[in-house]
């Protein structure tokens, strides 16, 4: 009776194989994923290690910036205002991050190579006024041990086959 019915509408044995084969061969990719190492990092205890031109936010050498504005005249995002320096003759740069879009066009234009990208992302602010940086602020190398203070390891990605696969780094 019905033991025929269903081989009857698998269309048999090689077919009910068949059948099986593909209502099953969506799970063998899970089951393979499953098996692989994660993709995604613990973060913030892990931190990756950008790789050198990564444009994170800014740093400025005020003794080498000559405050000529060719940074804030090619920002596409106008984030960058030549602002007055107590005890400086020229304007200097600030940013604001709310506006900026790290394009890195202010540090390839900067004839003094006066500002440089860190690999600082971590800038968030409750306050849209707190993500506006003036000069003093800019020149502060940021310590990623007080913003980050739950860090417990820097990795690094790296390609193996076709695998990502992290390595811890020693700073």
């Amino acid at each position: 009776g019905s033991e025929m019915c269903i081989r009857d509408r698998l269309g048999g044995d090689g077919e009910m194989f068949d059948t099986l084969k593909k209502i099953f061969k969506p799970y063998e990719r899970v089951f393979l994923h499953l098996l692989r190492n994660p993709v995604t990092i613990r973060y913030p205890e892990e931190r990756l290690i950008f790789y050198p031109g990564f444009r994170g936010r800014h740093l400025l050498d005020l003794d080498t910036c000559i405050g000529c504005g060719l940074c804030a005249r090619i920002c596409p995002a106008n984030a960058i205002e030549m602002v007055p320096l107590e005890g400086r003759e020229r304007p200097t740069v600030k940013i604001d991050y709310g506006k900026c879009v790290y394009c890195g066009l202010c540090v390839d234009t900067c004839p003094r190579k006066a500002l440089t990208n860190t690999d600082l992302v971590e800038i968030s602010s409750y306050e849209r006024e707190d993500l506006v940086y003036p000069p003093k602020r800019l020149t502060e190398k940021p310590k990623i041990e007080e913003i980050l203070p739950m860090l417990k390891r820097r990795i690094r990605p790296k390609i193996v086959g076709s695998h990502v696969v992290y390595e811890e780094v020693e700073e």
